[in-house]
């Protein structure tokens, strides 16, 4: 295994999407049962409607020939309301639009569907890391071991010593 990502939103999709691009050997380690599922909850929770990022920023990997979210969200335009038309035209014209959080997390799903990351989310939590030599070893809660070349900590969270 080249590496393991331990953490399931916004960072670690964008890097396994980016992984899967340049055939680097990866899991997702997460609790939840979804990718981007805590990040989901943090916007129900707060009843978020709109993203405060431009257009630009979005889930998943520049310069691969993915679907931005602008592109997204023009694949779409006939389901958006006249509000999220108009700042679509914005954001194409150069100007910063407001992203609908709704478009928002269709686009995650996207890219989480086109990059087959799904297939490589173990849903479980990492109960602690460990190095000897030159690999990682990720031991889940569940009693599984992985080692893994690189680990990336991607929970938002900092790690416990």
């Amino acid at each position: 295994m080249d590496c393991v990502i331990v953490g399931g939103g916004l960072a670690a999709i964008t890097l396994a999407c980016y992984f899967y691009h340049v055939n680097i050997d990866f899991v997702i380690v997460d609790p939840h049962e979804r990718l981007g599922e805590n990040f989901k909850n943090q916007v129900d929770r707060t009843n978020q409607r709109v993203m405060r990022s431009p257009y630009e920023h979005y889930v998943g990997c520049h310069r691969v020939y993915d679907y931005s979210l602008l592109d997204f969200a023009k694949i779409f335009y006939g389901k958006l309301s006249d509000i999220e038309k108009e700042q679509v035209i914005l954001a194409s014209a150069g100007h910063r639009g407001v992203v609908p959080v709704d478009i928002f997390l269709y686009h995650l799903m996207h890219q989480i569907n086109t990059h087959e990351l799904s297939k490589r989310h173990y849903i479980d939590f990492a109960e602690e890391y460990s190095k000897e030599g030159e690999l990682f070893s990720i031991y889940l809660d569940s009693g599984y071991e992985i080692k893994s070349k690189f680990l990336v900590h991607a929970t938002g969270k900092s790690i416990k010593k």
